[in-house]
């Protein structure tokens, strides 16, 4: 009977949190007022998936929990929508990352989740970004890029599901107890990024050309790298 209790309880808060998304996700399509209570009930049914998950195994493996963390999406094929997590932290005390997109047009989230560097605690939410707490994070389609992970560095990506491909990075770290914002962009158009080795590399299109605004007349290249510190190791003009 217990085991039926939990099957059916795990069962609501799909339901719950399906009906939530939709009702956010038809809200950002109207343009209309969005509800921050909304969101964040939504966000907690997700954790309390996760963290049920997290808690309930001896070593957790991501790739599992986001495979049951599929049933929250609401349309098949999923377009713009999914919910993954990620491994973060060193091997021998790791914590993890929520990446949760509600759809292409947003909103996006991002939960953390950490226990205490001491046997006997559990994990339990230790950070959040979403637009109610970031004030300059632009919440649409969120992709995250593990850059550093065993130093808990790591960079979002969001946007760039227009036709100019405008997007905004923003890196950040947890250390284990604080969240940091390590740098972060204006909305940039034409921008594509790529990891090389420890290197993160941004080329975007500074500026548009004055005669035809469907061309770049200037883009740059930008390299960045952490190293104990947020470095810009290059900066150059390249071909549009």
């Amino acid at each position: 009977m217990l085991v039926l209790a939990i099957a059916a309880l795990a069962q609501d808060r799909v339901a719950e949190f399906k009906q939530l998304a939709s009702q956010l996700i038809e809200r950002r399509l109207a343009g209309v007022e969005e509800s921050e209570a909304d969101q964040n009930r939504a966000m907690q049914l997700a954790d309390a998936i996760v963290l049920e998950q997290l808690n309930g195994a001896v070593s957790p493996d991501p790739e599992a929990i986001s495979k049951v963390l599929e049933q929250l999406v609401l349309h098949q094929p999923p377009v713009g929508e999914g919910y993954r997590l990620l491994r973060m932290g060193p091997a021998s005390w790791p914590w993890f990352l929520l990446s949760a997109n509600f759809g292409l047009a947003g909103p996006s989230a991002l939960r953390i989740y950490a226990k205490p560097a001491a046997p006997g605690f559990a994990y339990r939410l230790a950070g959040r970004i979403d637009r109610f707490t970031q004030q300059e994070y632009f919440d649409e389609f969120m992709d995250v890029v593990q850059l550093s992970p065993g130093d808990g560095v790591f960079v979002t990506v969001t946007g760039r599901t227009d036709e100019r491909e405008t997007g905004g990075f923003i890196a950040w770290r947890f250390t284990g107890a604080q969240l940091q914002r390590l740098w972060a962009t204006d909305l940039l158009e034409r921008s594509r990024y790529e990891i090389a080795g420890s290197e993160f590399r941004l080329t975007y299109c500074e500026e548009s050309d004055e005669n035809d605004p469907g061309k770049c007349a200037r883009m740059l290249r930008e390299r960045y790298i952490w190293r104990s510190a947020w470095e810009r190791i290059e900066r150059r003009e390249v071909k549009p």
